[in-house]
């Protein structure tokens, strides 16, 4: 049996409607749903996928590797209201485990730093 490796996920590398990006935005003032979960209010993308997503957020700088990752992201107004705007990592684990929860794909959760 092949131990699954927990890297980053790329977002570019498999994209597709029902597969989450490697970063999902949270508001912790919308609570949370019937499974004890937050709902996501945004995801963020690589520019260059700006044609191929809904429109959400689109980093300004998105360099992703499996062990590091360095994302600037100008959120749109929509998104910007919240003042408990949290972002989650999510890991490769998404594509190769079908059943993934958020403890077992989720690297790491943080509030969103505002800068200016």
């Amino acid at each position: 049996m092949r131990k699954a490796r927990r890297a980053s996920k790329d977002a570019r590398k498999s994209y597709s409607g029902t597969i989450h990006p490697a970063f999902t935005l949270y508001a912790r003032e919308q609570g949370t749903n019937e499974r004890g979960n937050y709902s996501p209010v945004g995801r963020v993308w690589p520019p260059e996928m700006a044609s191929e997503v809904p429109l959400n957020a689109f980093a300004d700088v998105y360099n992703v590797t499996q062990d590091r990752f360095a994302v600037v992201v100008t959120p749109p107004p929509s998104l910007l209201r919240y003042e408990q705007l949290h972002i989650t990592l999510w890991s490769s684990l998404l594509e190769e485990l079908p059943r993934a929860t958020g403890s077992t794909a989720g690297l790491g959760s943080c509030m969103v730093w505002r800068i200016g």
